[in-house]
């Protein structure tokens, strides 16, 4: 009879759940950060109070909730980006390829 908890299968899952269950203990001292009131503003009224955004009615697209030129992210699709092990979406990945662009665009040169 095959012993099942040998099998290779059994193993990856254990490899697996270690590698799950490391916890990042640091010893360093976090750095507070400054930010403007704005922001902290913006802060507690999306993230911090948990308050809820209405969902679009069927067949509305959400609104933005961050936006840079003509790319824009919903609440809902940044919110499940940040979660652990979240699922980027479209929008979320194209949003920051254009915020990339726009960083590095001074530092490219035009070609001569």
């Amino acid at each position: 009879m095959k012993d099942l908890s040998r099998s290779p299968l059994t193993h990856e899952k254990k490899n697996m759940h270690k590698r799950h269950a490391k916890d990042n203990v640091s010893t360093q001292k976090t750095k507070k950060i400054r930010i403007d009131k704005n922001i902290q503003a913006k802060y507690h009224k999306y993230i911090a109070k948990k308050h809820k955004i209405n969902k679009p009615k069927e067949g509305e697209d959400s609104p933005p909730f961050v936006k840079i030129g003509d790319f824009f992210v919903s609440y809902s699709c940044l919110q499940a980006s940040l979660k652990p092990r979240g699922k980027l979406d479209n929008q979320v990945m194209s949003l920051l390829s254009k915020h990339l662009t726009l960083q590095l665009s001074p530092l490219q040169t035009p070609p001569d």
